[in-house]
């Protein structure tokens, strides 16, 4: 089942860059995948439909509930769509994105500690490819339980194997290598840094975030303050009309709580701006109806 959700994804993304060229790589044709791949994404997601809806009472109150189904998987389409053209066509993509901030995280691994990257899975899922096509050298970290599922993702280049969290999640173990090993790994390379993804299911933090206490992933916090790692959040904002903008910004702070609380008041920020650029939307409806003991209608 895994292989054909892979070569499936293969085919959309080949596809989409086929109409792109077909239209010069437009906007227009841009916006023609966005429309082709809404009915995939909407059959795709079938499952997350009550909670799409829920979502959208919380954060866009007095719309309809098939205004924000439709809005949720509009805005999951156009992701997919740019992400084909900035895999696939580079060059292209640069016409219509910013990637300025770049030189925001060059600044940063200049400093010659390497830096730790944190995700919210906001906006558009290419960070890792426009980093590595900036010349930057980025290594995912991943539950071992999700890399099976990071190549749906062009991630597998990213992905650092060799590391990945076992058991208490409190360090990254194989083969032998401890975090200290790690991380003096890390350090050598030139410039250095993680992304931490894909390690929803760890030992959490409360943090208060869009009105509730919202569990927050303490590992990355940890390493920084065990290494004295620079610390940045990074998301894609969306430019009217065109693709998306990488937003950066550098976090400190001393303590797990400290940082958890700004990672959640950032988070809390950008998805009010904009609540259906949040992948994880759903999810939190979920979560917030999970935590109330409610039941989706």
């Amino acid at each position: 089942m895994r292989a054909v959700r892979l070569l499936a994804g293969s085919l959309r993304s080949r596809a989409a860059v086929l109409i792109a060229r077909l239209f010069s790589f437009s906007i227009l044709g841009i916006r023609l995948i966005t429309f082709l791949l809404l009915p995939v994404e909407i059959v795709r997601c079938m499952r997350s439909w009550p909670w799409v809806v829920r979502f959208g009472e919380m954060f866009l109150p007095g719309q309809s509930a098939l205004g924000n189904l439709l809005r949720y998987h509009l805005a999951q389409s156009d992701q997919a769509a740019w992400s084909a053209l900035v895999h696939n066509a580079w060059d292209h993509a640069l016409k219509y994105n910013d990637f300025s901030s770049i030189d925001d995280i060059r600044r940063i691994v200049d400093r010659g500690k390497g830096m730790l990257l944190l995700g919210m899975h906001y906006g558009a899922f290419f960070g890792g490819y426009v980093l590595y096509q900036s010349g930057l050298n980025p290594a995912i970290l991943a539950n071992q339980v999700n890399v099976p599922d990071l190549p749906r993702a062009p991630l597998r280049k990213f992905l650092a194997n060799e590391y990945v969290f076992r058991g208490s999640y409190d360090g990254i173990a194989k083969a032998g290598y401890g975090e200290r090993r790690f991380v003096s790994m890390m350090l050598a390379r030139r410039p250095g840094m993680i992304i931490i993804d894909g390690i929803a299911e760890a030992n959490f933090i409360l943090a208060k975030c869009l009105g509730v206490d919202y569990p927050i992933v303490i590992f990355p916090f940890k390493l920084a303050i065990a290494h004295d790692f620079p610390v940045a959040i990074m998301w894609f904002s969306k430019i009217k009309g065109k693709g998306y903008k990488l937003n950066i910004r550098e976090i400190t702070f001393s303590t797990v709580e400290e940082g958890a609380a700004q990672y959640a008041a950032l988070l809390d920020q950008i998805v009010r701006a904009d609540p259906f650029l949040w992948f994880y939307g759903p999810d939190f409806a979920s979560y917030c109806d999970r935590i109330a003991g409610k039941a989706v209608r």
